[in-house]
């Protein structure tokens, strides 16, 4: 049932290499495998395999059928067959600065892998670091390494560093001999057909001649050109620039050219490679390419994130969106990466300046919220701290409609940048959008479903503030995050554009205004029985029927903290933990992330801790969470952190009344699964039997909201015999008799 995903960007090749019938191409976080014989693909991620996130370079070592793996802080795996090998043992010293891995090479024993500082020597039997190298640098640092023959070559941007392999003293640099280059700036080695290149930063090739380097004029470098990257092939040359590529034979004439991929009339070619007599692209936006001729190639794309970039998250009815650019207080990250929109069919779609036609030539960036209208299919709203705040979706096909400060009642900034933020948005179940628009006079505004603007007054004590957040309950009550003021709730009555008629009340420190623990609140959650969680820098609070405060003026009220009794003390639960978000499963319990604690599940009252996640224990990948967001039709927890998006599938989700979208899982379920069956889309808080074929009862449980688990077990513990079994379900809140609702086949 638990299962941890990490959303790979499946659309940047960043480096690609061969060995046998498979192909690897790394992506910024992932590997991906396609074997080209069986027409299979394999994702390593550090959710499966890999032991790290960012890659910085990939090498196969054809002859002990090894793919290496460097990563951009020092961590090496190598996979072999199935089985991946972790060298962490840079990763883990005590070295400052830079440790990337930005090359590897290999002799007849041992692995090599270079870093600007220094070679490694890999023993990848003993699985060790053998040796480290030291060139004599002199503040420069390694940009390649290369073995051929019996020397051993390191190259910095003015300088070759040449040594015999074979000397057991080259960690001394005095053992290494220097060539300067005083005219070029270096780039890279080459070897092809037993002689060695070297490629210079301004596009010039250099061919080593005895002990000179002699500049080549033929062909394709009989005038200077502009490319991005020049590969040693099989049999020629390629460059690949930002739209195409220049394929090229030994003597460096144009042979073909690469300028489109079926379907894909621009292609942005990162890196290529010619195997099993196919040409295989690392595409910038693609992934993985395989090319034939301009009219005869395929895609291989896999459904992950388009990019690697993720900041929040949005859902509604079964549909997230997860948006890139990170909005701060304090600064702008100029994040073009824009947002991306689950598909139906499980793809994602990606929404940027480049691709979207009311974005295009315009100054969007840093896009921070996203929020899906109620009652149009696939339509949305995003938020942006940017000269364009607000854009709509109105069929989830394209942007349609872009709002700015001069078309609407947003209002730019008081920081005088000319930009107007928007911090947060949301839909309200009538269609209107709530929009936090900070640094203004009136930070919270509303697009009413009628297309008709308004903007409200929050209170003094939040003119010209910085805001986060807009939550709205079951009442529509809106709830406003203002980190360092506290929490501002209102109520707009029955008309939101009428603010004659509006109850607002300031939750802060204060006695009888919550009592939190802190004014600096992160976040806000309403569960199904109108009590407000709050997350705050110091612990969490609830603040029980939270609706009542704004009912009528001058009430006090108090949240409180839940305590647990622990060996004999009695403390708050979580103490002074910086909790980022909260979010409510089906089964109106809490998860609560945290800035650097992980995550924890308390129970529906919040009186139980019963789970903890880290990436110590579990598939989490960083303790530090910046938001979570259910998609409540199938239980999937999306969760946001410093190093990417990951996803948990806990056992509770939404419940139904109709059971049309009830499903069994997995179906059929063999005799190796450990992990047992799981049935989604029943009615909330149900009890569920399972019976076999002839009626008898062989287990009982009862649903978290949606979804209850089996794990195919009889009463006793023991291993169900294969066979039909049943699941009959009724709501513990009404007598009547069980529905069947599904059923799974055990063998």
């Amino acid at each position: 049932m638990h299962q941890w995903k990490y959303y790979v960007n499946s659309a940047k090749g960043i480096d690609i290499s061969a060995l046998n019938n498979s192909i690897y191409i790394a992506y910024e976080n992932g590997l991906y495998e396609y074997d080209v014989a069986n027409k299979e693909g394999a994702l390593w991620s550090v959710s499966n395999y890999l032991s790290d996130i960012y890659i910085n370079k990939i090498f196969t070592d054809k002859k002990e059928n090894r793919c290496w793996i460097g990563y951009k802080n020092g961590n090496i795996d190598f996979i072999t067959g199935s089985k991946v090998t972790n060298i962490p043992y840079l990763k883990m010293s005590d070295k400052m600065g830079d440790k990337s891995i930005v090359s590897f090479q290999n002799d007849t024993r041992f692995t090599y892998a270079a870093t600007s500082f220094g070679i490694l020597k890999i023993d990848p039997i003993k699985k060790e670091i053998k040796d480290t190298y030291y060139p004599p640098l002199n503040g420069n640092k390694i940009k390649d390494l290369l073995i051929y023959g019996d020397s051993i070559y390191a190259l910095s941007d003015s300088i070759i560093y040449a040594a015999n392999s074979n000397n057991p003293l080259l960690a001394n640099e005095n053992n290494w001999k220097s060539t300067l280059f005083s005219k070029q700036k270096l780039k890279m080695f080459h070897l092809q057909k037993n002689t060695i290149y070297i490629e210079t930063s301004d596009h010039f090739l250099l061919k080593q001649n005895q002990n000179s380097w002699e500049p080549i004029t033929l062909g394709y470098f009989s005038d200077q050109k502009s490319f991005d990257n020049l590969i040693a092939l099989e049999d020629g040359w390629a460059t690949t620039g930002y739209d195409g590529i220049q394929l090229l034979d030994l003597q460096f004439n144009e042979t073909k050219i690469v300028y489109r991929y079926d379907g894909i009339t621009i292609p942005r070619p990162h890196k290529i490679i010619k195997h099993l007599n196919k040409y295989w692209i690392a595409d910038r936006e693609c992934g993985l390419v395989a090319w034939s001729d301009n009219f005869n190639s395929t895609v291989h794309s896999i459904n992950y994130l388009p990019k690697s970039s993720v900041f929040s998250l949005g859902y509604h009815n079964g549909q997230i969106g997860v948006t890139s650019g990170v909005i701060s207080k304090t600064g702008f990250q100029y994040n073009n990466d824009g947002v991306y929109v689950n598909q139906e069919d499980n793809s994602w779609k990606l929404f940027d300046r480049y691709n979207q036609t009311n974005w295009k030539d315009k100054l969007v960036f840093d896009i921070s919220s996203i929020s899906f209208h109620p009652k149009k299919k696939g339509a949305f709203a995003v938020g942006s701290n940017s000269f364009i705040p607000l854009s709509i979706s109105y069929d989830g096909k394209q942007i349609d409609t872009v709002f700015t400060h001069t078309n609407s009642t947003l209002d730019q900034s008081i920081l005088g940048n000319g930009f107007s933020f928007v911090s947060d948005l949301n839909y309200d179940k009538d269609g209107n959008l709530w929009i936090i628009n900070p640094f203004t006079s009136n930070v919270l505004k509303v697009y009413t479903a009628s297309n008709t603007w308004a903007e409200l007054n929050t209170s003094s004590a939040t003119l010209n503030s910085w805001a986060t957040k807009v939550k709205i309950d079951y009442f529509g009550n809106k709830w406003v995050v203002f980190p360092g003021i506290g929490i501002v709730g209102v109520n707009t009555g029955k008309t939101p554009s009428d603010i004659t008629d509006d109850i607002i009340r300031l939750v802060n420190d204060g006695e009888g205004s919550g009592a939190l623990p802190t004014k600096d609140v992160n976040a806000v959650a309403i569960d199904f029985d109108n009590n407000l969680w709050i997350g705050t820098d110091e612990g969490f609070t609830v603040l029980y029927n939270a609706p009542g405060i704004l009912e009528k003026e001058g009430k006090t009220f108090v949240s409180q903290r839940i305590k647990l009794k622990y060996e004999g003390n009695v403390e708050y639960l979580l103490g002074k933990t910086a909790i980022s978000d909260i979010e409510i499963d089906g089964g109106n319990r809490k998860w609560i992330a945290t800035k650097n604690a992980g995550l924890f599940l308390l129970s529906a009252d919040g009186n139980q801790l019963l789970a903890s996640f880290t990436k110590e224990n579990s598939g989490l990948i960083s303790n530090n969470i910046n938001d979570i967001q259910f998609n409540h039709q199938t239980g999937e927890l999306f969760i946001v952190t410093d190093l990417g998006l990951v996803s948990y599938r806990a056992d509770a989700s939404e419940g139904t009344v109709d059971y049309e979208s009830t499903v069994v899982f997995p179906n059929p379920y063999k005799t190796e699964h450990t992990k047992g069956i799981t049935i989604q889309g029943i009615k909330y808080d149900s009890d569920v039997k399972i019976t076999d074929t002839a009626g008898n009862v062989v287990y009982k449980t009862t649903s978290n909201g949606g979804t209850a688990f089996w794990n195919a077990q009889d009463w006793d513990g023991n291993r169900v015999s294969p066979g039909v079994y049943f699941f009959w379900t009724a709501p513990n809140s009404i007598n009547g008799e069980g529905k069947k609702v599904g059923k799974v086949v055990v063998f």
